[in-house]
């Protein structure tokens, strides 16, 4: 199961704030309001109804369904952060922090900058708006300032935990790496067996007896400081 985030940048002009930069519509704006009128995907009806909401004009557009909830908006933040960096997600709001789904291990996890504050009262009409767009699917709502990023330690560290292929491990020895490259949180099947790091050692050397129907993983930890864990 995964998680996505949804970041918003807002800037007080006048005792009042706004977005930072405008919301534009999302190349599927209308699909909930199609949903909603219960034209089956695929349909002519579907089809119909698409092109009727694509050609409206902007006029049209205002009138009918400006401040309607089910309208899907985009903003800039959105797309720059499309991937989803669980790293980050859990330095900002605690989320998935030195866990992943179904509560694996992933790590020792991170100082969160502040634990989840809510969608503040002040917030502006678009923000408010996709967080009612949002309803029950969104969760750990909360808000920083720009001195408070600023102000924050990214140079602490933190301990990342996951398993390695047998591959991966040769390759990190071959290449004199201490990060792994693929990695993931568990991994289970009939052929595959885990073993400790120094039998995966000595397994690569030749050394551990080699079972030609299993594939080997291993646990394996590294460090990482905050900056680096989310890629700046």
């Amino acid at each position: 199961m995964g998680c996505d985030i949804h970041l918003f940048s807002e800037v007080k002009r006048n005792g009042k704030w706004e977005p930072a930069v405008p919301f534009v519509l999302s190349e599927w704006w209308y699909e909930t309001i199609i949903d909603d009128e219960v034209c089956n995907y695929g349909t002519d009806e579907y089809r119909t109804r698409k092109k009727q909401l694509q050609d409206m004009s902007q006029e049209e557009f205002t009138e009918n369904y400006g401040d309607d909830p089910r309208v899907c908006w985009e903003y800039y933040l959105d797309r720059a952060l499309g991937q989803r960096n669980y790293c980050f997600f859990a330095i900002l709001a605690d989320v998935r922090n030195g866990r992943g789904f179904a509560g694996i291990s992933t790590g020792d996890g991170f100082n969160p900058i502040a634990e989840p504050r809510g969608v503040p009262e002040d917030a502006s009409m678009e923000v408010k708006r996709e967080n009612d767009y949002w309803n029950c699917d969104g969760h750990s709502h909360s808000y920083l300032t720009l001195k408070e990023l600023l102000k924050y330690d990214w140079e602490q560290v933190t301990v990342h935990r996951g398993i390695i292929s047998e591959k991966e491990y040769a390759r990190m020895l071959g290449t004199n790496s201490s990060t792994p490259m693929n990695w993931c949180g568990k991994t289970y099947g009939p052929d595959i067996e885990q073993i400790c790091l120094s039998d995966m050692y000595d397994l690569i050397k030749g050394k551990f007896r080699r079972d030609p129907n299993k594939e080997y993983v291993t646990e394996f930890e590294w460090e990482e400081t905050y900056r680096e864990a989310v890629g700046a």
